[in-house]
């Protein structure tokens, strides 16, 4: 990094977006996505301050997005003004309250803000710059700032690479909010409307009723038209053995091997024609005349609401009060209210909401917890009509970041309405995460990792006069997946590793893409290839790497500083986070390091018999056949 010129008198500021080094200087610099690599006190790396201080940014932005809905307009709330009926609202299932990871392009540049406000806290800067790639919306954040205090503000004038953007993105960006919710509407009437046409199943009343996505769908050999999913894997076989009848309900989401709405509702017909008398099997997108006129009128109240109330996000502050914290979050918080979200959200609250008022009471409800919108009309309802339980799944592993699965500090009595009975999650880890998040020990029940099982017959097995094995598993998103392959390649010569690449289906990576080092790709399951491997070079989100992990394989995890630290190990000090050569080369390079170690047990919650599930459910006598 190129050394400032900077005297402490001077009072200039620039605010680097790119992942270069940024140029001389004469000022302070905070870099906005890179970790510094100096102790020089003008440079200011935001990445680095929230691996600092994790639980405070963590915190500040989970309360503030909790307090956004309690904001008063026009003598209501904000939560108060989205009721749809009753007192549901939608609120809470729009995207700046879900806080989900995969869904905002713009929720580490928001958590971001409350670092940068944090640090211009007491500051005196008379001139701001920004570097050529910074977000529109963070551009018009700073530029805001600078008006109400009197600064200068304008953009560094130095080129640098621009990524391209699609003439139909850049001409959709630009829509009205209502026209893309008209789209929204046109395309989920096209999807979803032949899920009607599914036979209906007899009417025998169901003990259990189970909520997921027709996704993650796997064949038995032995019975290749029977329903199995990586998802529930034995437990289907559990209730199978009860004898007791369930209902599982299915969110269709288009992909490769179920493509349309006809081929959704196929494979649902296939299922019950098969255990029709313990099992049946429904999609929820059931689309009538009513619920579309539902849909829409509730649409038009809630946008002819808003044109009178006029939601400001500039006007919404933290307690500092110095950024308008929200406006990068702009983009998601007028689709959620006004635009496309906010009609997928009504489509499914009402989807929902149907499906709960035909059922009847039964022994339990259970659904995969990942705090998404839908999920919370159908706690809401199900508590609302008193069914009985109600059980949130969390199936995978709970990262410190995932903001979805972190509760606000300050009691309220909205979270209790759509918060199930009980959470079954996999292992203490889990449950301890979750405890850190909010939820009351109480609330959480230690089952079998159900997503994991295969990780038990795995053994590691040596591989005779071959060098020592280096398996990466890269990301789905591509910049994070060129910045991993990028510093490895960096390194690569100097290690005598064979090299294994397993990509992301999202992001494939080929053997000519990285031409300074030498690499294999491999499409094998990721358990096949976890036996014969030495050490493990993950992205930071993938759960991959606490599989290696729990099998005692050593770590080694890119942070990638334009995201948050979404890794299941964060927090793990055997494992290494790397984010520069310099690190990888290290972590590479130490032999105590690379040595395998034992299996973390305590991770994952294994026991042959399934005793926790079966006492969850109450299904304690049924015994799985053999």
């Amino acid at each position: 990094m190129s050394k400032s010129i900077i005297s402490l008198e001077k009072l200039n500021l620039l605010i680097w977006f790119e992942r270069t080094p940024p140029p001389e200087f004469d000022g302070q610099v905070v870099l906005w996505n890179s970790f510094s690599q100096t102790n020089d006190k003008d440079f200011f790396s935001i990445p680095s301050e929230l691996e600092k201080e994790p639980k405070k940014y963590r915190s500040l932005y989970v309360n503030f997005i909790h307090s956004v809905g309690k904001k008063r307009i026009l003598g209501k709330t904000l939560e108060e003004l989205l009721y749809i009926t009753d007192t549901f609202s939608l609120w809470w299932m729009s995207l700046p309250y879900e806080k989900n990871y995969g869904k905002s392009t713009e929720l580490t540049n928001a958590v971001k803000t409350f670092v940068l406000e944090d640090f211009l806290k007491n500051k005196t800067y008379t001139l701001i710059k920004y570097s050529p790639s910074a977000p529109s919306s963070i551009v018009r954040l700073l530029k805001v700032y600078a008006s109400e205090n009197g600064k200068r503000i304008g953009r560094l004038d130095i080129k640098i690479g621009h990524t391209s953007v699609s003439l139909f993105r850049t001409i959709y960006s630009y829509l009205p909010e209502f026209l893309k919710a008209f789209a929204a509407l046109v395309r989920f009437v096209l999807l979803y409307g032949g899920i009607n046409r599914q036979r209906k199943t007899e009417d025998k009343q169901p003990s259990f009723h189970v909520f997921d996505y027709l996704f993650h769908l796997k064949k038995d050999p032995n019975a290749p038209d029977r329903f199995e999913s990586n998802y529930w894997s034995e437990l289907l076989q559990i209730f199978r053995d009860s004898g007791k009848k369930v209902q599982y309900d299915h969110i269709f989401i288009p992909h490769k091997a179920i493509p349309d709405a006809n081929s959704a509702v196929k494979n649902v017909d296939t299922f019950n024609s098969l255990h029709s008398k313990t099992e049946s099997h429904v999609l929820i997108e059931n689309i009538s005349i009513i619920l579309l006129l539902n849909v829409i009128c509730s649409y038009i109240r809630l946008y002819l609401q808003g044109l009178i109330y006029k939601f400001n996000l500039i006007k919404v502050r933290s307690e500092l009060g110095l950024l308008p914290v929200l406006l990068p979050l702009r983009e998601g918080f007028q689709s959620s209210l006004f635009g496309s979200i906010c009609i997928q959200n009504l489509f499914f609250y009402y989807f929902i909401k149907k499906q709960v008022e035909i059922k009847s009471s039964s022994e339990a409800c259970i659904y995969l917890l990942e705090n998404q919108g839908w999920e919370k009309a159908l706690v809401y309802h199900w508590k609302k009509r008193q069914l009985g339980r109600i059980i949130g799944v969390s199936h995978s592993t709970v990262r410190f970041w995932d903001l979805r699965y972190v509760l606000p500090e300050s009691k309220d009595s909205a979270i209790d309405a759509v918060m199930p009975d009980y959470i079954a999650v996999n292992g203490h880890i889990a449950e301890n995460m979750l405890i850190q998040s909010g939820y009351k020990d109480r609330q959480l029940r230690v089952v079998e990792a159900l997503r994991f099982l295969g990780l038990q017959t795995i053994s590691q097995k040596t591989v005779k006069n071959a060098k020592k094995r280096l398996l990466v598993l890269t990301d789905y998103l591509l910049s994070a997946a060129q910045f991993q392959m990028k510093i490895l390649e960096d390194v690569a010569h100097k290690f005598d590793f064979e090299i294994i690449v397993k990509a992301h289906p999202a992001c494939p990576v080929e053997t000519k893409d990285f031409p300074g080092m030498i690499y294999s790709v491999s499409h094998q399951d990721v358990s096949l290839l976890l036996e014969t491997m030495d050490v493990v070079y993950s992205s930071n989100i993938t759960s991959a790497g606490i599989e290696a992990y729990y099998l005692g394989i050593p770590v080694i995890s890119s942070l990638d500083p334009e995201s948050l630290n979404l890794s299941p190990l964060f927090g793990y000090k055997d494992v290494a986070f790397v984010s520069s050569t310099e690190e990888l080369s290290i972590a590479l390079g130490d032999p105590e390091f690379l040595k395998m170690k034992k299996r973390q047990s305590d991770i994952f919650n294994f026991h042959s018999d399934f005793k926790e599930w079966r006492g969850l459910l109450n299904l304690e006598n049924d015994k799985v056949n053999t």
